[in-house]
């Protein structure tokens, strides 16, 4: 226990020397990226493993059941389509509100 207070008091005291400091946060720092490159690691193994289930899921689908496959994508292009639709009254209105704006600051 006192040598955990006198680690404690000597690294946080005034008077360390800056080396010591600078070896500190060189620790610190290389520990850190090892825990980083580790978990960065882990997640790009599930991130395979979960890309190799759908595509065997897809493959699985479309072997036994290619009319789900074809209702999908005639669902998916729908929901492209309706989305594609809608932005593009957004960027009409938004054209227009502009064009009314520039003629009120043309006419004041």
């Amino acid at each position: 226990m006192r040598e955990k207070k006198y680690l404690f008091e000597k690294l946080f005291n005034e008077d360390v020397d800056k080396s010591i400091k600078d070896l500190l946060e060189l620790l610190l720092t290389e520990r850190i990226s090892a825990i980083l490159q580790k978990r960065k690691a882990l997640e790009d193994t599930q991130k395979d493993k979960q890309e190799i289930r759908f595509r065997e899921w897809d493959r699985i689908v479309n072997e036994h059941c290619p009319e789900i496959t074809k209702e999908n994508q005639e669902f998916l292009d729908w929901i492209v389509a309706s989305q594609g639709q809608e932005t593009e009254e957004f960027y009409l209105y938004g054209l227009i509100d502009g064009i009314r704006i520039m003629q009120r600051i043309m006419w004041v």
